[in-house]
């Protein structure tokens, strides 16, 4: 990971090139971590690229930008000037991600950015699935065929797909364009601090309750969560058709729980583990609505299941996911028990002013050609327990 990096990334002539640049996931996620690997000096050689349907020129879309940043942060007069000079780094290409100049635009704007040696290519796509075969095409065409371009990475955030079939049908069609080897699929709480520092406690068998040591094999039950206040009214079309397990237990809830039963292990081991899981017959799966969701009756907001393991390690411990929206609390990250009921909490929220984020290590990554990523196997694995989740449902 970006801490374990042997490459500094601000030795790399590098073009970060961002679609959905407008979206929340781009202003929310994005663009903070870019700002605060530029005020760490990780961007010296680098040139952000922002391709978004909207009409901005590179200076509104700037302008825009900081206007977003300066809403969520109380900024220094330092850090303002910081952000003068990063906003001054980015080129705004406007257009519709089927035409094809802007792909021929965008490797025209790196290439004379830089004009000499190899340049690193960043693509992130912040957009919706649908979306992805039509700009994998034309990255492949118009980009990543270019011979000054090395360590090609096209980044996908999870979730992947919808289901099995579908996870499975669009790795397929991007492989039909792109090299596997160029493909990373991301999930950030990978990458979350907590999260890290959990899986290397686990690795180390250093784990403390109380001051008293505790051996991973004392396990005896893991709860992963991810459970929010917050309501989704606001994309009610997009959540109405997926509900809460599709929406976060697939992806995060299901991560955090492979990082603890595999003890940190990597996506191979996490693949093989997850094949172990299955539905408990103890437990009758719970879903339900918070009280005022206008959607669909039949779309839960919440969920909480127990799950069984075939593997030795984990048959007679009990494991559950959760997790949803409109709750009482805010609660996520992942509850584990030991023999004589001690339990510690890992809050994948944490904050400390001493850690870096999720995406600040993520981007930093990409960027430094050492990616983390999970593997198409372990997505269908997650997608094909969820499936049969839902059908207790």
């Amino acid at each position: 990971m970006a801490k374990q990096a042997t490459s500094s990334s601000s030795e790399r002539q590098t073009a970060f090139i961002l679609f959905g640049s407008t979206g929340d996931l781009a202003l929310g996620k994005i663009m903070p971590a870019l700002f605060s690997l530029y005020k760490q000096k990780k961007l010296e050689k680098h040139l952000v690229i922002c391709i978004g349907r909207k009409p901005y020129t590179s200076e509104s879309y700037g302008e825009f930008v900081r206007s977003r940043l300066e809403e969520e942060n109380k900024f220094s007069k330092r850090d303002k000037i910081y952000l003068d000079n990063f906003l001054t780094k980015i080129i705004y290409i406007s257009g519709d991600p089927m035409d094809r100049n802007i792909y021929r635009h965008t490797r025209s704007v790196a290439e004379s950015t830089f004009p000499t040696g190899k340049i690193s290519i960043v693509a992130y796509l912040a957009v919706p699935q649908e979306l992805h075969i039509d700009i994998v095409k034309n990255v492949k065409k118009e980009i990543f065929s270019c011979r000054r371009f090395l360590n090609r990475y096209l980044a996908i955030e999870k979730p992947f797909g919808y289901d099995q079939k579908s996870a499975k049908a669009l790795f397929n069609n991007i492989t039909k364009h792109v090299h596997q080897k160029h493909i990373v699929l991301v999930d950030h709480y990978l990458y979350k601090w907590p999260i890290i520092e959990l899986e290397e406690l686990l690795k180390a068998d250093k784990l403390f309750v109380n001051g008293k040591k505790m051996s991973r094999r004392e396990i005896v039950g893991v709860h992963a969560m991810l459970e929010e206040t917050k309501r989704v009214e606001h994309r009610l079309d997009f959540y109405d058709k997926v509900g809460a397990l599709r929406d976060v237990g697939q992806n995060h809830v299901i991560q955090m729980l492979l990082s603890t039963i595999t003890y940190g292990g990597n996506s191979k081991a996490k693949s093989k583990e997850i094949q172990n899981l299955s539905v408990s017959k103890d437990e009758t799966p719970m879903f339900s609505q918070y009280e005022g969701y206008t959607g669909s009756t039949a779309t839960e907001t919440y969920f909480k299941v127990k799950l069984k393991s075939k593997s030795k390690s984990w048959l007679k411990a009990n494991l559950y996911i959760s997790g949803g929206k409109g709750l009482r609390h805010n609660k996520s990250g992942i509850v584990i028990t030991f023999i004589g009921n001690f339990r510690i909490f890992v809050n994948a929220n944490s904050v400390d002013k001493g850690k870096r984020g999720a995406y600040d290590l993520l981007l930093e990554d990409l960027i430094s050609g050492t990616p983390q990523q999970v593997s198409i196997r372990e997505i269908v694995s997650s997608w094909k327990l969820c499936e049969e989740i839902l059908k207790k449902r």
